[in-house]
Formats: C-alpha cells, structure tokens, sequence
C-alpha cells in the first residue's frame, strides 16, 4: 500500500551568508520545531542538518561526507520526524522514510559557468519534491523532479525567474545527466 504524505511540509532554510553566526540559533530551532511541531516531511541542507546533528557533513576541504548522511537523518527521525527527512546539498538528496528506505539521488548536473544564481535554489528543489509526492510519485521520482526544478532556478538571478512547467521539467529528465555520486 502506497504511504500517503499530508501536508503541510516543513522546510528550514536558515542563511548563513545573511544570518552569519545565528545559523546555529536557526538550526537548533529546526531541532526543536522538529520534536514540537507534528512533522510529516522536513527539508533541510546539509549545512543546518550538520549543525542539529552534531554529525559532520563535509569535510575540511568542503568534500561530502556522504557515508554520515543516514545517521544524521536518522537523528532528526529522533527528534519526532514522523515520514520523511529530505537533505539537499548541490551534489544531490539524501532521503529516508519512515519505514527505513535511505536512498542518495544525484543532482541534474550543472556547469558552474552556467549558474546564475542561487537564490531559491532550495526552495525550487523543496516545492518539485512536494509536488511529485503529493501526485503520489515514489520519492526518487520526487526528488528528481525537485533536482530539475532547482537546476532552472539555477539558471536564474530570482529566486522565481527560473520557474518552468511541470512538462518543461519532465523533458529535461529524460535527457538529465547526474553528478557523480561522491
């Protein structure tokens, strides 16, 4: 039987170049909206989720730390998430459900000549996942197409410059190439 995910979702999007060293502040209230709030699906980066967790997410050279992904998640399940933990980060998501089913999906690899901009990237990402889990896709199905979504944000200087159609979106994944998975 197919899960069904209700919204509302919940997105924690804490800017560390505007907020400077109140990031922390923001990301440990993530935490604790986490265990307050009833909690279906949370994104979040890997940045804030590194700071909720304690776990380390990129190393010294800025490298992904791909292999601490499922505990990291796994702690934000512990803090009352009830369906679903989303964390996007420019080489991909990583992703569990509740029921234990962690997978990583690769970006839609992009050129960084080609990048715009970067603003609402995450929210372009967050708003095509919603929308494929809410069509009742699978999960990977979602994030790919919220990987899409944020690769034409990106293509943009506005945050709502690079928003395309569903069908621009899905013509492009047919075609899509991935980054390497790290």
């Amino acid at each position: 039987m197919k899960r069904k995910i209700r919204t509302p979702y919940f997105e924690i999007g804490t800017k560390n170049y505007i907020y400077g060293d109140k990031v922390l502040e923001y990301a440990l209230a993530a935490d604790a909206a986490a265990e307050k709030y009833d909690i279906d699906v949370l994104f979040i980066n890997e940045v804030e989720l590194g700071v909720c967790s304690e776990i380390p997410l990129r190393d010294e050279n800025g490298k992904l730390l791909a292999q601490n992904l499922p505990a990291a998640i796994d702690f934000m399940f512990g803090k009352g998430v009830k369906e679903a933990v989303i964390v996007h980060f420019p080489e991909g998501a990583g992703a569990r459900m509740a029921d234990g089913e962690y997978m990583y999906v690769p970006s839609c690899d992009i050129d960084k000549k080609d990048i715009v901009g970067t603003n609402g990237a995450g929210d372009a990402f967050a708003a095509g996942t919603i929308y494929g889990l809410h069509a009742g896709w699978d999960l990977e199905k979602a994030i790919r197409l919220g990987s899409a979504s944020s690769h034409f944000n990106l293509l943009c200087a506005s945050a709502s410059g690079g928003a395309v159609s569903l069908e621009k979106m899905q013509e492009f994944l047919v075609d899509c190439k991935y980054c390497p998975l790290p």
